[in-house]
């Protein structure tokens, strides 16, 4: 699965967290301006080059890792979970056990239970619902799907993610997680 990584925290959270909710208009509805999040934000670049995530990167992926582009500003509610495991823009037709790729989530604020933190589901990334039950990684969207979907292995253990500010969440990329 996962695991907190310190804190890498900006001189300026609140001017990021402005930047974060643009992406959030519906002039970013379609995806196309969504893919920019460095531009529009390139303080980010600093949590991205910080010492600790190209470390954790390294140790992970071996030294010649890459970043991919896309990059999506998550904005969640409480109660408004949608399970799912990320896809590659459906270039790769497989998943893979071993760690190929790994995700970043970035937190520029401290986050509680209260308001609705990222929830991860340890191991799952060992699973695909396309292969144990049919369903597309984009049908996987409420706890009842999720459940039925995963009802015939072991039931997997929903972890919420409470983070400090700054904090960085890297996860297999396959994992099952709620935003």
């Amino acid at each position: 699965g996962f695991l907190m990584l310190p804190p890498v925290p900006l001189p300026d959270p609140e001017n990021l967290k402005r930047k974060l909710r643009a992406f959030h208009q519906p002039e970013f509805n379609d995806w196309t301006g969504q893919e920019n999040l460095l531009a529009m934000a390139p303080e980010l670049e600093s949590v991205v080059d910080s010492e600790v995530v190209d470390a954790t990167l390294t140790a992970i992926l071996g030294p010649e890792y890459t970043l991919h582009a896309f990059r999506f500003p998550s904005l969640a509610a409480p109660g408004a979970l949608s399970w799912h495991q990320d896809s590659l823009g459906g270039f790769v037709p497989y998943r893979s056990h071993f760690p190929m790729y790994a995700m970043l989530i970035y937190y520029p604020e401290a986050v509680t239970l209260e308001m609705g933190p990222t929830v991860v589901a340890p191991g799952t990334q060992y699973f695909s619902a396309t292969a144990t039950s049919g369903y597309a990684f984009e049908d996987v969207v409420d706890n009842t799907t999720f459940w039925e979907v995963f009802g015939s292995v072991q039931r997997p253990l929903a972890l919420p993610v409470c983070a400090p500010r700054g904090g960085i969440l890297v996860a297999h990329h396959d994992v099952y997680h709620a935003v």
